[in-house]
């Protein structure tokens, strides 16, 4: 930069710095939300327990977007008022001591952001490539449901495994536009639905496999867990897009169809210290979808590395210390099998002292 930014290389002859703005980039917009929730748990027998709710939400989402230099142009406006009643309900069954099956069925909205609601065009930081919104977008809602089988064999170790479904009323996804600029904007889609199962658990090594380390502090809190999902997903395309966008039988964007988790960690109680490894992969999913003939853009499995510390001090503090992104692998998306981009996004480093009284 240094070498790049200084008198002899910038002018007619060099490179020209130059501030501009577009007739879209100004916009108005606010957001606003109000709920109330009721919430109940009964024992409806000495093993079983039904819990459940009611939420009440009343949102307002608006935007108008206007060319500051012609007044005469009508704005652009989105305007999305909604009332949602969004019902939960729990069951769990304790079958034996530590054994527990549960089942749930929720349903939530996710509302789009300002930003996805203004035709304003505004510039990805990473890439380059053009954005803007799409103001005939509607929220979506999600209804979910589960269930899980749950073992506790002690206060700290477990496993489960559960099988969950979810089903999308018009969700919103990333939809690359054909063009020279491959500009990226959003669009509704008729439905989406998710059917998946998941295995997690946790052991404690010291305690169920290694009992000869029992005086060892380093081994004696020495645990592992993790947790793996594998997802089908499927959206529902309706005709009045059929001939727009590329592909009518793929997942839903932004879902991978596996996942898994794995963590291996020390915790010394009478030191106050406890010390994890965090690994995390998922599977190819989409991130951009294809329109015109163009290609779903996919971001491809990415292993992510990260180490936490926390360790307990006198007068009610703790000190955190936590790396993240350690192995720096680069995250790379594909378009029709070919490397879009590749970027490492670097480690980081943070620590945190918290008191508590």
């Amino acid at each position: 930069v240094d070498d790049i930014f200084t008198p002899a290389t910038i002018g007619p002859d060099g490179f020209v710095l130059t501030e501009a703005t577009r007739n879209t980039d100004n916009h108005t917009g606010h957001s606003a939300v109000g709920a109330a929730f009721v919430a109940m748990e009964l024992p409806v027998a000495h093993d079983v327990i039904v819990s459940g709710g009611l939420r009440l939400e009343a949102s307002q989402l608006a935007v108008s977007t206007f060319e500051l230099f012609n007044a005469a142009a009508p704005p652009v406006v989105a305007n999305l008022d909604n009332l949602d009643v969004l019902p939960a309900l729990a069951v769990a069954w304790t079958i034996v001591d530590d054994l527990t099956l549960k089942a749930a069925a929720t349903r939530t909205v996710v509302r789009p952001e300002l930003r996805e609601l203004s035709p304003a065009i505004y510039t990805d930081v990473a890439g380059g490539r053009a954005r803007f919104g799409n103001p005939d977008l509607v929220q979506t809602a999600v209804t979910h449901l589960d269930a899980r089988l749950e073992w506790a064999w002690s206060g700290r170790d477990g496993a489960s495994i559960a099988v969950f479904g979810k089903h999308f009323d018009q969700p919103i996804e990333s939809v690359v536009t054909a063009g020279a600029d491959q500009a990226i904007t959003a669009d509704n889609v008729d439905a989406a639905f998710n059917l998946g199962v998941e295995l997690e658990g946790r052991v404690s090594l010291a305690q169920q496999l290694l009992p000869q380390a029992q005086g060892i502090p380093v081994l004696a809190g020495l645990w592992v867990g993790g947790n793996g999902a594998l997802i089908a997903s499927r959206v529902v395309i309706g005709a009045e897009q059929q001939g727009t966008l590329s592909s009518t039988e793929r997942p839903l964007e932004g879902q991978s169809p596996w996942v898994a988790n794995l963590q291996v960690g020390s915790d010394d109680d009478d030191r106050g210290l406890s010390v994890t490894a965090l690994y995390n992969v998922f599977g190819p999913r989409i991130v951009e979808v294809g329109a015109l003939g163009l290609p779903d853009a996919v971001e491809e499995p990415f292993h992510q590395l990260d180490v936490v510390l926390r360790q307990r001090l006198p007068w009610g503090l703790s000190l955190s210390l936590k790396a993240s992104n350690l192995l720096d692998l680069p995250a790379t998306r594909t378009l029709g099998g070919r490397t879009i981009d590749s970027v490492t996004r670097g480690r980081a480093v943070s620590a945190g002292l918290s008191w508590t009284w």
